[in-house]
Order: structure tokens, then C-alpha cells, then sequence
């Protein structure tokens, strides 16, 4: 139950993020509030995904919410580093930005299409229906993984230098520490059947709501001053 909840409360303030973010960005059509934006909502949609598998779901449904869930993880390839690179002042090439496109386009289109990434068979892993992991599913968490940790850690190296105002950030290492631990736990989990923590099934789920809390005060922080210049 405990588990249930904090997924559900995770996943509304995402989403209210989420809704806050993208109104920011249609008034001051800044990029940098867009692909924040999409980076929280993506958060919330796995989290409610994650809360609907573990409420428990017929077998079909089941390999459909699965699916799900690992394109909205997918998706994290191509928001994570536009967000991060918004996030430091940096310039992103066109060729990057492109090869992230398709990469992200390309691991939705297999794990659609195929059953290398989920299969059409459930499996009952950790106390709860799920699709069964296909051959590459264990390849494309850690290559989001590494991606998501490479460009993340970016903020926390380059952010002081290049954003115009001082902030804090140890909270964000804080936030990317604590979900990295859950998400390396998670794969544990996942690998060896097993739970870690019987009341907390695939905490990664639960470890991005410290990642979300976390850029979210930078954010507020680190705009206020445009937020409260907003009507």
C-alpha cells in the first residue's frame, strides 16, 4: 500500500510539473521550459504506469502497460540530454539532437513492433504481472542508464559556471544519487527476481520523484525572478 500511494502522489506532482512547465513555455516560449516540461511528464507516466501494474492487471494488459512504461523510459534517451544541455547554457549541434531523435524512434519502433525489448508473454516477477523482458531489454536500462547519468551529472560539473546566478546543487547530486541507487537496485531486482525491500518493488519508480523534487526547486530557484514577473 505504502508503495501505491507514493507512486500515485509521484506521479500527480509530476504531472502538475508537467502542466506548469509547458504554461511557462507557451508564455515565454523558452526551450529550455519545453523539454522540461516533457521530462516531467514522462515521470509521471511511468509512475502511473508502474501503480497500475502493481494494482494488479489482467494478463494482456498487463504486456500493454509494460510496453508502455519502456517507451516512456526510452524517451528519457533524447529529454534527458536536450534537457540537461538547455539546462547549462550550452548549444546543442543539429547532429546530436538528430541522433538522439533516432535512436529514441528507433528502440520505441522495436520494442512496438518486436518482442525483443517486452514480449507478449507476462511474467510474474516480483509479485505482479509484467511483460516478459526480451533480449535487449537489459541493454537499452543500461544505455539509458549511462546516458541519463552522463548528461545529468553535466548540470552539477558545469551548472554554476554557466548559469547567470549562484545556486545550491547539492541538491541535484542528492537527487541523481539517490536515483541511481534505486535504479541499480531496480535492476537487481528485476535480474534476479527478487525483491531488496518487499514494500518497495522496483524502486526506481519512486527514486525519480527525488530527481524530479530535486530540479524543481533548482528551477523555481533559479526563475523566480521570472515566475513572479508572470501575470
Amino acid at each position: 500500500m505504502f508503495n501505491l500511494v507514493s507512486l500515485m502522489v509521484l506521479a500527480i506532482f509530476n504531472l502538475i510539473l508537467f502542466a506548469g512547465m509547458f504554461q511557462v513555455y507557451s508564455r515565454t516560449k523558452n526551450r529550455h521550459f519545453y523539454y522540461t516540461a516533457f521530462f516531467f511528464l514522462a515521470c509521471g507516466l511511468v509512475q502511473i504506469e508502474q501503480y497500475i501494474l502493481e494494482s494488479g492487471v489482467p494478463a494482456d494488459w498487463a504486456v500493454l502497460i509494460n510496453r508502455l512504461q519502456a517507451m516512456g523510459l526510452i524517451s528519457f534517451l533524447h529529454l534527458i540530454p536536450l534537457f540537461t544541455l538547455y539546462f547549462t547554457g550550452e548549444k546543442i549541434r543539429v547532429s546530436r539532437r538528430l541522433g538522439l531523435a533516432i535512436l529514441t524512434l528507433a528502440l520505441i519502433g522495436i520494442t512496438i513492433f518486436t518482442n525483443l525489448v517486452i514480449q507478449d508473454r507476462p511474467e510474474n516477477r516480483l509479485g505482479y504481472l509484467e511483460g516478459k523482458h526480451g533480449v535487449l531489454y537489459p541493454f537499452v536500462i543500461i544505455l539509458i542508464g549511462l546516458i541519463g547519468i552522463h548528461f545529468l551529472v553535466r548540470i552539477a560539473l558545469l551548472g554554476r559556471r554557466n548559469l547567470g546566478k549562484p545556486v545550491n546543487y547539492y541538491g541535484i547530486m542528492a537527487g541523481i544519487v539517490i536515483t541511481l541507487i534505486a535504479g541499480v537496485a531496480t535492476f537487481w531486482e528485476v535480474t534476479a527476481k527478487r525483491n531488496l525491500i518487499a514494500a518497495i518493488p522496483e524502486p526506481f519508480f519512486i527514486g525519480l520523484g527525488a530527481l524530479s523534487f530535486s530540479f524543481a526547486w533548482i528551477i523555481l530557484v533559479q526563475y523566480s525572478w521570472l515566475f513572479s514577473s508572470l501575470d
